[in-house]
């Protein structure tokens, strides 16, 4: 198998930086939306990551899963 065939079998997942939709401008608010949009569109998955919610929130929604 190619090296470009397996990339395309497993793309990487995307990391984008909330933070400029969260204290940015309008203009950086569609830009970040943008990315999103295209990452879920074509991967389906993102890291995202400076989006302001606390680790103890987030690690209560994972306790909820067990």
């Amino acid at each position: 198998m190619k090296l470009q065939e397996l990339k395309e079998m497993h793309p990487t997942i995307p990391s984008i930086d909330f933070n400029p939709f969260l204290r940015g401008s309008a203009g950086g608010r569609q830009r970040i939306a943008s990315a999103i949009n295209g990452a879920l569109s074509s991967v389906g998955f993102i890291h995202l990551h400076n989006h302001g919610i606390e680790q103890r929130k987030i690690d209560a929604c994972f306790h909820w899963e067990s």
